[in-house]
Order: C-alpha cells, then structure tokens, then sequence
C-alpha cells in the first residue's frame, strides 16, 4: 500500500517557492501488520477448519479478513507471524493437538515441536498450543491458521487465541 506524505510547508501557509505552485509530496511503504483475536468462546470447528479470528486489535493495511480467517500479502517479502489457539480440553484429543499453519490452501511443515499429547484430567479447563514461524510470501499469496487432532472430537470450541504478523523484509 503506498501513502502520499506531504514533505513541503504546512498546506494552509503559502508556498514559500512560487515556482513549485503545488506541494511537494513523496511516496512511502506502510509495511503490513496486524493482530486480530478471538475472546469469547465461539462456534466450533471441525477438524483441520481455518480458525476465523474475529477482533481486529489493529490492521492498518486492511489485509486480513475475518470472515475466511486469511492474512493475504499485499507486498512481496518475508513476512513473521505468531499464532496461539486455546480450546476446551474436556475432550481426548488422541495422540496430538497442534496448530497447521497453510499458505495459499497448502498445509506448510509442521512448525511446533513435540506434539501436544490430548489425555486430560476433567478438570482442567482448556489447553493451548502456539507457534511462530517466517515464509516467503508474494503480493496475493496468503496465511491460514488451523487446528488439528488426531482422534475423538470432531468438532472443537475456540476461545482467547490470537494470530499476528508484519512484514520483516
């Protein structure tokens, strides 16, 4: 996204060069970042769903969409994000939950280490997983964040995650 920044005088003062007749301006890059989050318990999802984080925190560049969960890259580049999903853990989840980063529809490498083993105790609550992870994205391309298990439920409740991201390079 290109922004137009005024770098001459104050646009209410007269220029002081009456050769220019217009303010000078210069273009500049606002570099994508977001944060959005999900607070209250919210619909379930199936296994291996993209997560739709709901609460925009701030997204300056408008390129996430809570609507398809997706982050989608306006500009070329490494881009950083971080992820952290919280569900209710009164269910076995067998023998991993985990969080699946995808890019453009494609489930990327597994990006956490040792799997999150899903045998809880009743009284536990919830149970979360995170990750952070750096791709290489081109204008278009885009970032969906996804839970998966290997067994028992087969849908999940999703409540206090978080998924964000910037432009490193």
């Amino acid at each position: 996204m290109t922004i137009k920044k005024l770098i001459g005088p104050d646009p209410n003062q007269i220029s002081l060069n009456r050769d220019l007749g217009t303010m000078a301006f210069q273009d500049y890059i606002v570099k994508p970042v977001f944060r959005v989050t999900l607070y209250s318990d919210v619909t379930t999802y199936a296994n291996d769903a993209a997560v739709r984080f709901t609460q925009n925190e701030y997204d300056p560049s408008n390129c996430y969409d809570p609507t398809t969960g997706r982050f989608t890259a306006p500009l070329n580049g490494f881009y950083h994000f971080d992820a952290t999903v919280r569900c209710d853990a009164n269910q076995n989840f067998g023998s991993y939950f985990r969080i699946r980063p995808h890019k453009n529809g494609a489930h990327m490498e597994y990006l956490i280490g040792d799997a999150i083993n899903g045998t809880y105790m009743s009284s536990q609550s919830y149970m979360s997983a995170q990750t952070s992870f750096n791709v290489e994205l081109v204008t278009g391309d885009y970032i969906d964040i996804r839970v998966g298990w290997a067994s028992g439920p087969s849908t999940i409740t999703i409540s206090n995650s978080g998924f964000s991201g910037f432009l490193v390079a």
